[in-house]
């Protein structure tokens, strides 16, 4: 079993008919907000082209 060593932030919602939920590991160090700006970032750039 692997352990989770750095912090790591989640997101979920739905595209159509599908259930979506993007984790995301981030730097010791990181603040939340920089955590979440990131991921809200990924998670656009992903339902850009997927939704």
């Amino acid at each position: 079993m692997r352990l989770l060593l750095t912090p790591a932030t989640h997101t979920s919602g739905t595209c159509f008919f599908t259930i979506v939920a993007v984790l995301t590991p981030h730097p010791q160090g990181t603040t939340y907000d920089q955590a979440a700006k990131r991921v809200t970032r990924l998670t656009e750039e992903v339902a850009k082209h997927r939704c």
